[in-house]
């Protein structure tokens, strides 16, 4: 017999992202930037694409600069890697 699961609450039904341990743990990073993090996972893992700067300061309430800042972090403590579309082969290079 198949089974079904109903998901019940409401604030479940929007789906869930998956958040590395290491991320959360990571004493070196800031909590904006884990939050950051998590916002940007939620976009890629629910079917969308990396947003875009401004995307992400209109949904933190950051204004753009500090979204900027946060996303340097992210960067230079190695979780997330930026380049342009069509300019692939300068992130190869980074890393």
């Amino acid at each position: 017999m198949e089974k079904t699961l109903v998901i019940l609450d409401p604030t479940l039904r929007g789906g869930f992202t998956p958040i590395p341990n290491a991320v959360l743990t990571a004493s070196g990073l800031s909590l904006e930037a884990k939050g950051l993090y998590m916002i940007i996972s939620a976009f890629v893992y629910g079917g969308g694409t990396f947003p875009g700067r401004h995307e992400l300061a209109k949904v933190t309430g950051f204004p753009v600069k500090k979204v900027n800042r946060i996303i340097e972090e992210l960067e230079r403590e190695g979780y997330l890697s930026v380049f342009t579309p069509g300019r692939e082969d300068e992130c190869k290079k980074r890393h």
